[in-house]
């Protein structure tokens, strides 16, 4: 005899999927507004990269672009950026030990307007206001960023400046780019870059904010 057993599958009911919670809202995080700080972090440039030759020249191209040759310096530090103290920057502390040329044999020089208030307006774009230690360097060494003071034989202040590099030639050919009185005397221009020569006739102090 042959027994068939037969089973029967029970069907087991799956249980109902869980209702997920509802997710907590997020909270939208506040969009930061980029700044150029007006002190960086000590051997950092205000773009927050390390003071470097090339970095220099990175800020020196942005503000070569925003300030193209030619361009009207008649309002002086002020008239290109009223948000920063210009007796607060960062060369004061160097050029407060020199005296106008003549006729200005009374005045130091300005940070600005002028060749010194271009040059003051720069060396804030690129280390910041406050904090910077310069220190005094020669035209041999001379890097992108560095200020230069000419002196006559009389010993005042000529003109002052900021080079850009490259420095051929030394005593000969130092490229700068500086903020010039028109011949007409009715404002100022500024050149990029113009070769300084001839300093047989005075001479040249030299100061670096390179850490180096």
């Amino acid at each position: 005899m042959v027994i068939y057993r037969m089973t029967q599958a029970v069907p087991v009911e799956a249980p109902a999927p869980e209702t997920p919670a509802d997710p907590e809202p997020e909270t939208p995080s506040t969009p930061m507004t980029p700044e150029t700080p007006s002190t960086p972090a000590a051997g950092t440039l205000t773009n927050g990269k390390p003071i470097t030759e090339a970095n220099v020249t990175e800020i020196l191209n942005q503000l070569k672009s925003q300030h193209p040759a030619g361009t009207s310096f008649v309002n002086g530090y002020a008239g290109l950026n009223s948000g920063r103290n210009p007796n607060a920057n960062c060369i004061r502390q160097i050029t407060n030990q020199y005296w106008c040329s003549p006729p200005d044999t009374d005045k130091r020089v300005s940070t600005t307007i002028g060749c010194g208030g271009w040059a003051a307006f720069v060396a804030d774009e690129i280390f910041g206001q406050t904090g910077v230690t310069w220190k005094k360097t020669t035209t041999s060494n001379l890097r992108p960023g560095d200020l230069m003071i000419r002196i006559d034989n009389n010993g005042y202040l000529e003109h002052v400046s900021i080079c850009v590099g490259p420095v051929d030639g030394y005593e000969t050919n130092i490229r700068v780019y500086v903020a010039s009185a028109s011949n007409g005397g009715n404002g100022y221009g500024i050149d990029w870059p113009r070769a300084v020569t001839n300093f047989s006739n005075g001479s040249i102090d030299c100061y670096t904010a390179y850490p180096d």
